[in-house]
């Protein structure tokens, strides 16, 4: 009985770990800076690896609510070939992706009030100004009836 309990006190912990390495996991790819009055994150650089990236919901239990200018410049380490934004993201600084040059698809999550995608470029939520289009993306690509290009794509 006591070996019982022994076994099944390692497997809470190691599921306890396995939890924690997670969920750090999903936020150690980004510096980050308090913004909002402390009632949101900026991701103010990304330093992963990863080809494929999603911007988390949450970072440090607080919305990401920005990507800051030039999040993603130090790329020459990487390949960064897709990035998702998520549905809490309220804004895009200047540059962000500019220097992906690998980069092909930006998806931003359906839910997003500010933002939205269509065949991996990125735009406002009405589709009436063009955010971004990624660097690495090759091929004809016909410019939807906007109204805006933004000054940083």
């Amino acid at each position: 009985m006591k070996n019982k309990k022994i076994f099944l006190l390692i497997i809470l912990m190691v599921t306890a770990v396995t939890a924690y390495t997670q969920q750090y996991n999903a936020e150690k790819d980004f510096l980050t800076k308090i913004v909002d009055n402390g009632k949101g994150v900026e991701i103010t650089t990304y330093i992963g690896r990863k080809s494929e990236v999603r911007i988390p919901e949450y970072i440090q239990n607080l919305p990401v609510t920005s990507i800051g200018d030039w999040a993603f410049v130090n790329l020459s380490l990487t390949s960064l070939t897709s990035i998702t934004i998520s549905n809490t993201v309220k804004s895009i600084e200047n540059m962000a992706f500019c220097e992906c040059r690998d980069l092909t698809t930006i998806n931003v999550d359906s839910g997003n009030r500010n933002y939205s995608s269509e065949q991996g470029v990125l735009y406002n939520k009405n589709k009436s100004t063009l955010i971004a289009y990624p660097p690495g993306k090759k091929g004809a690509f016909t410019i939807p009836n906007i109204k805006d290009i933004a000054e940083n794509t």
